[in-house]
């Protein structure tokens, strides 16, 4: 496979990452043939790919963390981008493309921009949808973490995906960065709460928003309608 990028062996001090989620499928997927995937990522990049272990999921999840680290951010997103294909791969056509990127709280901020102009122009620009759940884990500061939802074509997906590495990179310098990087499920699920943008402890409607769908919603944290697309597919499979 033609990864685009020739650093092979650079994985000095490995402080840059880019972190997702993984269903059982996608994660089997990155581990397979023996670890060829992670192999083959290694050897073009320098990045190193990490599952966690079965049953070592995410919080309220089934679904496993990958973490991918290396020695710069350009290598870190082509990684991504390699790694984040298999869930095209294992997508049914005519079918949209869902993938669950956890992110630090500060980086979600940025990602949504001043009156949600930033994930607006996402939106229209990649033609998916963006939606940044409320809920963060392992505590209430810059590093707490929080899931980023992008459901659509492929091509927008891989662009959201660029997106979230540059914003990393942003606050790759910061004290709490590290923090992130080494944060476990377990620490994840000691300290779970609303997020700083979300207003005290206020909770959204069930209802689900009309605006997200379409791609339009600007209001991110504020609205007081639901971003959350499984709660709607369950929804529409009568719970």
């Amino acid at each position: 496979e033609d990864w685009g990028y020739g650093c092979a062996g650079m994985m000095p001090n490995m402080r840059c990452a880019f972190k997702c989620l993984a269903a059982p499928a996608f994660a089997e997927a990155v581990m397979d043939r023996g670890g060829a995937t992670v192999q083959a990522v290694r050897e073009a990049t320098g990045c190193l790919v990490e599952v966690t272990p079965k049953g070592d999921v995410f919080p309220g999840t089934e679904e496993r963390v990958i973490t991918i680290q290396g020695s710069s951010f350009e290598a870190l997103a082509v990684a991504a981008r390699g790694v984040v294909a298999r869930v095209e791969e294992l997508t049914p056509e005519s079918t949209d493309v869902k993938l669950r990127i956890i992110i630090p709280q500060k980086v979600a901020g940025a990602t949504i921009g001043r009156g949600g102009e930033n994930i607006r122009a996402l939106q229209q620009t990649l033609n998916v949808r963006v939606g940044i759940d409320s809920t963060v884990y392992g505590g209430s500061g810059p590093s707490a973490d929080q899931i980023v939802t992008i459901t659509g074509n492929f091509p927008g997906i891989q662009g959201v995906v660029n997106d979230c590495v540059a914003r990393l990179q942003e606050f790759g310098s910061e004290r709490w960065f590290a923090e992130w990087i080494d944060r476990t499920n377990l620490a994840r699920a000691a300290q779970v709460g609303p997020s700083a943008g979300s207003g005290k402890g206020r909770k959204r409607s069930q209802e689900m928003c009309g605006d997200f769908l379409r791609n339009r919603c600007t209001r991110g944290d504020s609205c007081k309608f639901s971003h959350d697309e499984n709660a709607a597919e369950k929804g529409a499979m009568g719970g």
